[in-house]
């Protein structure tokens, strides 16, 4: 839902779906807030992987239909 409503806001702004810097920052930060909870890094990264690229599948979409 709310992924959705980004999705719009970034088409009607004319944004691009991704930022790869901020994408790359917050890998980053995910892997040492990973390690010092004493996880995974690369399963933590390996999530938010996958959970943004699901999240630019959709605003690739939205865009697309506006």
């Amino acid at each position: 839902k709310y992924t959705a409503q980004i999705g719009q806001w970034k088409a009607r702004a004319g944004f691009a779906p991704a930022d790869n810097e901020r994408e790359h920052s917050q890998i980053a930060r995910l892997r040492t807030l990973a390690e010092q909870a004493g996880l995974d890094p690369d399963i933590a990264e390996s999530y938010h992987t996958f959970v943004v690229s699901e999240s630019k599948t959709r605003h690739e979409r939205i865009a697309a239909q506006s």
